[in-house]
C-alpha cells in the first residue's frame, strides 16, 4: 500500500517518463487500481491482481495484460518480498512482466518464469532490468521500456535476449506437471489411465 507522498511522486514521474501517464492520468490502455475496481469486468477479471499484488495500474496491449505495475514504499525492499510479488504475479498468469516501482528503482521482473525456493535469496533470479528512478536511469528505462515501445514491438526485440518464453508460464507448468502425475500414476502405480485422469 502506498503511504508516502514520495512513492506518489516517484511512481508518477516513472509512469509519466515511460509514457504510461500523461498529465498524472493513465494513457489509452493503462487502467489504475481505482478505474479496475469501479468496473466490474476488469475487477472479475484481475481480481487477485488487485488484491493480492496490490497493483497500482495495468497495462494492457490489444486487450491483453501486459504490464502489473505495483509499489513499494521501502527504498531496499527484502528479496523475500520481491520474491513474493513475482510468485503473484507468475501464478496470476495474465502479464508477462511485473514492474515493481520504488522510491529509488523500477525492477523489471519475467512474469512467465516459475518461481523457485532460491528465489528468497536471489531477487534478482527473474529480473529483466533494474533502473534507477534518476534521470540517466529513467532516460535508460525510457529508451528500452516506453510504452510507445511496447506499441511498436521494439522493447520485444530488446528482450529477445532475456529469454521470457511461454515455457515456463504458469499454465504450462501445471499442465506439465499434472502429465508428469498421470504418467506415476499410470506407469508406477498401474492405474488405468481413465482412473488416473480423474
Amino acid at each position: 500500500m502506498i503511504s508516502t507522498q514520495t512513492i506518489d511522486s516517484s511512481y508518477l514521474n516513472v509512469m509519466e517518463t515511460t509514457g504510461f501517464y500523461r498529465n498524472g492520468m493513465p494513457t489509452p490502455g493503462v487502467f489504475s487500481r481505482e478505474s479496475l475496481e469501479n468496473n466490474l469486468e476488469k475487477s472479475i477479471k484481475y481480481y487477485a491482481a488487485i488484491k493480492e499484488l496490490k497493483v497500482s495500474a495495468i497495462y494492457e496491449l490489444s486487450g491483453s495484460p501486459c504490464i502489473y505495475f505495483t509499489q513499494l514504499d521501502q527504498v531496499e525492499p527484502n528479496p523475500e518480498k520481491l520474491a513474493k510479488l513475482h510468485k503473484l504475479a507468475w501464478n496470476n498468469g495474465f502479464a508477462p512482466l511485473l514492474w515493481v516501482i520504488t522510491p529509488t528503482t523500477v525492477f523489471l521482473y519475467n512474469c512467465f518464469s516459475k518461481p523457485s525456493s532460491e528465489d528468497q535469496t536471489d531477487s534478482k533470479k527473474h529480473l529483466i532490468k533494474l533502473f534507477k528512478t534518476l534521470d540517466d536511469g529513467l532516460q535508460q528505462l525510457k529508451a528500452n521500456a516506453h510504452r510507445l515501445q511496447f506499441e511498436s514491438g521494439a522493447f520485444w526485440q530488446w528482450l529477445k535476449e532475456k529469454k521470457i518464453t511461454l515455457a515456463q508460464r504458469v499454465d504450462k507448468v501445471l499442465v506439465a506437471d499434472l502429465t508428469d502425475t498421470e504418467q506415476i500414476l499410470v506407469n508406477d502405480q498401474k492405474l488405468d489411465r481413465s482412473v488416473a485422469q480423474a
